[in-house]
């Protein structure tokens, strides 16, 4: 018993290790973008993701060739992945001790659930739609990090410092420790991120599905996890019971995932996460894990063909369902996609909606969120840019590195500021100049373009009280606009901007740049 219990605080060491490099990871996806790791790391590392994607774009997408690694290894450890690396799963065992609500027993009646909704997924992608990016417990995950976590984590530290700085002899050294760590540990800004709320609800959700019972999401919801326990529901490595056995009860009543049967001696190896629960409790200590040659258990996956034919044509009937409500003439012309995105069909292909781009978006001009019906369904969650929170940067180009599916090309610098996002309209009933007849100059000073894309008619109108003034009418100069927004952002006008862009011109990654005209 003691060298089980040892072998499960290893195993808790590492979720807490893999949960922490998961954070970290996300932290650094950030302007510089430095780091000896990729950012989107754990993301690559799924093959379920890998697979689907795969198959939705219609290309072999090699970025997920890593997570062939997770497939071997499932081979022969089985779901060991949910319960040593996981860091959802990491994440589920945290909330669990917060709640303190695991109710005992074994339920069974949701397990096939994982396995219809990996169903209505692969036939989704088969049929084009890629739509992973709901349920996968890693984008899932780094989705919630990124709008939620992360944003109040840094909210809380700085309202930290901040009740510090007013206090008596401390305040001082207190503010010279805060600027030295400001863009080095902590954001310049305060990430903001509109709709972060549906995104917390859905996460909400999900953790509170553990007070039905413990590890709710992994046992009956998790796609990945269904996946995992396809590969390795035989795998070697596996629960091995003595004769001792006194049938007590206890490892049934302890198993995280409700995966030992009524007999004691029998596990559902599609759902052991070889957590070592049962190995450590077992009073007989005739419970362990080791290589073992394969027997006879009952049914594994609890799902018969006729749920699993229901489940693809939910996916079949879904998907044309879901296409159908972005119109032509929605309200998308003002969402634009980031610079080097692909055309619009394969973006949504290809999108997981991880928010990687929108997070290190946030730390240079902050324009990248989250989208909610903008783009119709299909685009939920995908990024837009909303250039009145933020504007692109002319000098970044971070987005498309850190980009896991490659929905947003990787492309060079000097690429990107030159590729057109969209362009940029005046509003003239809003406009300062076109409104009042008086001069701002402000969006045309801030324009980043080499050769201004902002210029000025020099005209003479006559004023309320007859008199005459000179006033500069500005104007955008298509050829040279590329869409970035900063005139919208800057526009100091409350509300609405008098300067607003839209898809209009946009170059998409592949496609042949559209013909513009001079004015």
């Amino acid at each position: 018993m003691a060298a089980w219990k040892r072998w499960k605080n290893l195993r808790v060491i590492s979720q807490l290790i893999f949960l922490a490099a998961f954070f970290v990871l996300l932290w650094q996806a950030r302007y510089p973008l430095e780091g000896p790791f990729p950012m989107d790391l754990f993301l690559r590392i799924d093959p379920l993701l890998g697979i689907l994607l795969s198959l939705a774009a219609r290309v072999l997408l090699l970025s997920f060739a890593v997570s062939l690694i997770i497939i071997v290894l499932s081979l022969v450890f089985g779901r060991a992945f949910c319960g040593w690396v996981c860091p959802m799963g990491a994440t589920l065992d945290v909330a669990d001790r917060l709640m303190h609500s695991h109710p005992k027993g074994t339920k069974v009646r949701t397990r096939w659930w994982k396995y219809a909704i990996s169903a209505i997924l692969l036939m989704a992608a088969l049929l084009s739609y890629q739509g992973t990016w709901l349920l996968d417990p890693l984008v899932l995950l780094d989705r919630t990090a990124t709008a939620v976590i992360l944003p109040v984590f840094w909210f809380l530290i700085r309202g930290l410092f901040a009740a510090t700085f007013n206090i008596p002899g401390i305040e001082n050294p207190v503010y010279d420790f805060y600027s030295s760590i400001e863009g080095v540990i902590l954001p310049l800004a305060q990430p903001v991120f509109l709709h972060s709320m549906t995104i917390l609800l859905f996460f909400g959700g999900i953790l509170a599905l553990e007070k039905i019972f413990r590890r709710f999401w992994c046992r009956s919801l998790c796609p990945l996890g269904a996946f995992l326990g396809v590969t390795g529901h035989r795998a070697p490595f596996q629960r091995v019971v003595g004769p001792e056995c006194s049938e007590c009860g206890l490892c049934r009543e302890n198993c995280k995932m409700g995966a030992i049967y009524k007999d004691y001696t029998h596990t559902n190896r599609a759902d052991c996460i070889l957590c070592l629960n049962c190995a450590v409790i077992c009073p007989e200590q005739c419970t362990s894990y080791a290589f073992a040659r394969l027997k006879h258990s009952p049914a594994t996956f609890n799902i018969n063909r006729r749920r699993l034919i229901e489940a693809a044509v939910v996916g079949v009937v879904a998907v044309p369902v879901i296409k159908a409500t972005r119109t032509v003439g929605q309200t998308s012309a003002r969402a634009l996609r980031p610079p080097g995105a692909l055309p619009e069909d394969q973006f949504l292909d290809r999108c997981i909606r991880c928010q990687e781009c929108v997070q290190v978006c946030s730390s240079t001009g902050g324009c990248l969120q989250p989208s909610l019906l903008e783009t119709g369904w299909e685009g939920f969650w995908s990024p837009i840019a909303n250039m009145r929170v933020g504007y692109c940067e002319f000098q970044c180009n971070l987005c498309s590195k850190v980009c896991p599916s490659g929905a947003i090309h990787k492309i060079t610098l000097d690429d990107k500021q030159i590729r057109r996002m969209g362009r940029a309209f005046f509003d003239r009933n809003r406009c300062i100049p076109y409104d009042r007849n008086e001069d701002c100059l402000v969006c045309e000073e801030h324009c980043p373009t080499p050769e201004k894309a902002i210029l000025f008619d020099v005209k003479t109108v006559q004023a309320p009280d007859g008199s005459s003034r000179t006033v500069k009418f500005p104007y955008v100069r298509l050829d040279r606009c590329i869409g970035c927004g900063i005139c919208e952002y800057i526009c100091p006008l409350p509300g609405e901007a008098g300067v607003y862009c839209t898809r209009e011109n946009e170059e998409r990654w592949g496609q042949e740049p559209t013909e513009v005209i001079t004015r």
